[in-house]
């Protein structure tokens, strides 16, 4: 097969990068969220979700790059038209590619980082291990992806209005969090993926094959690796991490709230910034009401 043009050529490399120092490696909704408010407080700066987010609205691409990445690993998504019959591979995201999306952080959490947990891992051979998982159990775990992913993801503004007029930002977004959804499901075309009570047997082994392998492939290294338990607070962490124990409990945030308030948010600048600003202020101000109106129903 022929070898495609990637985009992450196209951004220069950085002059000088960081040293990622921890990766976090559990799945979403098993508190990365917390993880990744208590990280900064002990010096690190932690690359999560949000922070593609931000670096995308700045201009970065590193939305574009992530999925670029994916389809490079995973291959193109099964909902593509064209996905049974790409022709061109993309070569596999490895050091210089992430130093290219990760240059400024010492620490990552969340997808899709985690996507990518054993190339992150060679990577970066010298940094810490944590597993955060659900301290209630997949049962538990499932629930929270359901309140969360599961929500924003089959809503029908982020597909009807926004994914067709805002392509700069909420497309690729869009396209990563279906495709992330689409992987822990098998694989399977987000038209079926998204059917949560059809996923759930397909998202419980997810869980436990990922947990499963993330502890194989450190212990294969002779890596240690901290199964955080987040009731347990700063002392494990800490331990681990060498640091002292700041001041304050250790976060806790309600990971599946957060998230859909964030999003709440994301939608309402979104819808603001496209119609707003694109098309005029009186065009700008219905869309923004008629598209929160849609949502907001859900």
């Amino acid at each position: 097969m022929a070898s495609a043009g990637r985009f992450v050529d196209t951004v220069p490399a950085p002059e000088q990068a960081t040293t990622v120092e921890v990766l976090v490696l559990g799945l979403s909704r098993t508190g990365t969220t917390s993880m990744s408010h208590a990280l900064p407080k002990l010096g690190y700066k932690s690359y999560h979700m949000s922070e593609a987010c931000i670096n995308a609205r700045k201009g970065h691409g590193s939305l574009i790059m992530w999925n670029e990445a994916i389809t490079a690993k995973y291959g193109p998504s099964p909902s593509s038209p064209s996905s049974s019959t790409t022709t061109k591979t993309l070569h596999p995201y490895g050091p210089a590619e992430f130093a290219k999306l990760l240059h400024t952080y010492t620490a990552t959490a969340d997808a899709p980082t985690v996507l990518f947990a054993p190339e992150l891992m060679a990577a970066y051979p010298n940094a810490k291990l944590i597993l955060t998982t659900q301290p209630r159990g997949v049962d538990a775990w499932l629930r929270s992806v359901r309140n969360s992913y599961y929500r924003v993801a089959n809503w029908v503004v982020l597909e009807k209005i926004l994914m067709p007029y805002d392509k700069a930002f909420t497309q690729p977004y869009v396209t990563l969090l279906r495709r992330i959804m689409e992987i822990w499901c098998g694989n399977e075309p987000f038209a079926v993926a998204r059917d949560f009570d059809a996923m759930q047997d397909r998202l419980r082994r997810t869980y436990l094959e990922h947990n499963a392998e993330i502890l194989a492939a450190a212990k294969a290294q002779g890596r240690e690796v901290l199964e955080f338990d987040p009731r347990k607070g700063w002392e494990p962490l800490c331990g681990f991490l060498g640091k002292q124990v700041p001041e304050g409990r250790y976060p806790h945030v309600n990971e599946g709230e957060y998230v859909v308030n964030l999003h709440r948010y994301m939608v309402l600048r979104r819808l603001w910034n496209t119609f707003g600003r694109g098309v005029g202020l009186g065009l700008g101000a219905v869309g923004v009401v008629v598209g929160a109106w849609w949502w907001l129903r859900r």
